[in-house]
């Protein structure tokens, strides 16, 4: 697996596979959103890693937060979102949608 060759410093081979996993993750947002769309709501897909600022790196919305409030893992020691399925090792987008959606809760802190 292309995490397991990261030392101390991501890969050529890491960026590669990380720029490809954004792009797919942002057509898939797009197109959930167009879906959505088409169904008769609003929604907005939020690129998975979109940085507004080079200085500070903030994104448009913090995906992390979304997901951790949303029931999909934890914030661990590294601060990244833990699942129980996948641990650490997920990409995340977020498609913001005004849709009836049944609401999760947030998973306890392991």
């Amino acid at each position: 697996m292309v995490f397991d060759m990261i030392e101390d410093r991501p890969t050529p081979n890491y960026a590669s596979v990380y720029q490809t996993a954004n792009r797919l993750l942002d057509e898939i947002a797009f197109k959930t959103s167009l879906k959505l769309q088409k169904d008769g709501f609003r929604s907005l897909p939020i690129p998975a890693s979109q940085i507004l600022d080079r200085e500070n790196y903030p994104g448009t919305i913090s995906h992390k937060a979304v997901a951790r409030m949303a029931g999909l893992g934890w914030q661990g020691k590294s601060l990244l979102i833990i699942t129980p399925q996948y641990g650490p090792r997920v990409r995340l987008v977020t498609v913001l949608v005004d849709a009836p959606l049944r609401a999760d809760h947030p998973i306890k802190n392991r």
